[in-house]
């Protein structure tokens, strides 16, 4: 009687282990990005309110920092993800080898038996049925093993088309607030040096160097 290697089962769940550290990896860096972002809009409500307007001065340093934090947590993010799938891949090809060599044992103790039991026609007998029961529990153990890795393939595939479009929702969604924030900010310097132009004009121009 055949009996099936779990030995596949066992080292899916070992990548499956693995495979858990970069989800915990890309969750913290999604983690930074959205921590950043909420110091940069607690800074920017922080900044001094123009009297008489909606208006507030930030430092600009301050804010290309945090925008460099966030630029620099996006790529690794990115690279996790497709980490993620990578390892799903590796678990994939592992399995499908491991079905191969079952397939390869099991032949080989069948042929095993026939040859053991050429001297009574019984035990011939008996040896073609193993054979057969084997042969059979031979292929459905790999369409089995092959129906598993198709839809670990396919899964892999829905998950990395997923991460991708949710790594891209999540760029335009940062990069818009950004663009929205910066506009922001380059109307409330506008409109400081247009209420600073008059001033100007009355005094002498003078270059000062850092």
């Amino acid at each position: 009687m055949l009996y099936q290697d779990n030995s596949t089962d066992n080292a899916a769940q070992k990548h499956d282990s693995v495979a858990e550290e970069p989800v915990l990896t890309a969750y913290q860096s999604d983690s930074n990005i959205q921590q950043e972002l909420d110091i940069l809009e607690n800074f920017i409500l922080e900044g001094v309110h123009v009297p008489l307007s909606s208006l507030i001065i930030v430092d600009g340093g301050v804010i290309i920092e945090h925008i460099k934090s966030i630029k620099q947590n996006l790529p690794q993010a990115l690279a996790i993800s497709i980490e993620i799938l990578q390892q799903r891949q590796a678990i994939i090809e592992q399995a499908s080898n491991q079905a191969q060599e079952v397939v390869k044992s099991a032949q080989a103790e069948a042929d095993r038996l026939l040859q053991e039991s050429t001297l009574l026609r019984q035990t011939e007998l008996e040896a073609n049925k193993i054979k057969f029961q084997t042969q059979q529990e031979c292929e459905q153990l790999r369409q089995a093993t092959y129906a598993e890795i198709e839809q670990w393939r396919e899964m892999a595939t829905i998950e990395y088309e997923a991460i991708q479009k949710d790594a891209d929702r999540y760029a335009d969604t940062v990069l818009n607030d950004l663009e929205v924030k910066l506009s922001q900010m380059l109307a409330i310097v506008h409109n400081g040096r247009h209420h600073l132009e008059p001033d100007e004009q009355n005094q002498p121009h003078s270059v000062t160097y850092d």
